[in-house]
């Protein structure tokens, strides 16, 4: 995998400060820029994704206003947000949550971790991708990153 683009964008919704704090230490210690952007809830992710396009989502399940479920719905149904990973974060391992997220087109459900360090190896692991060429769609036993 080679290294990524410099500066890409990363657009994270996610409405727990904590966790976004996490996020943002992790990204710090990526040997890469990385530009973050932070949606507190879903409707605010939507109305941001009219105006910035991201080179990848990170996007929390249970949000306020608009759930996750409900806004990666929404963008697989906009054929403008076709080429833009998301990668459904979450600290619910729920059948039904990874089967209905695979279903509407999410690329990836990862699982947060519980340390930085795990975090920012994920992270650094799904930016080293090559989305620009490929879009990810795994077969469902390699969907969830715990």
């Amino acid at each position: 995998m080679d290294k990524p683009d410099n500066n890409q964008q990363i657009l994270l919704a996610e409405d727990d400060k904590d966790d976004v704090l996490l996020f943002e230490i992790a990204i710090e210690s990526l040997p890469f820029a990385v530009l973050l952007t932070v949606a507190e809830d879903g409707e605010r992710l939507m109305a941001l994704l009219e105006s910035i396009f991201p080179d990848i989502i990170f996007l929390d399940i249970h949000m306020p206003c608009k759930s996750g479920r409900e806004c990666i719905q929404e963008i697989r149904a906009n054929p403008r947000f076709d080429s833009i990973p998301v990668i459904m974060y979450t600290s619910f391992k729920f059948e039904e949550y990874i089967d209905e997220t695979y279903r509407n087109g999410a690329n990836f459900y990862m699982i947060k971790p519980n340390n930085i360090e795990a975090l920012a190896k994920k992270i650094k692991i799904l930016l080293e991708m090559d989305w620009k060429n490929y879009m990810y769609y795994p077969p469902k036993e390699l969907y969830v990153i715990a």
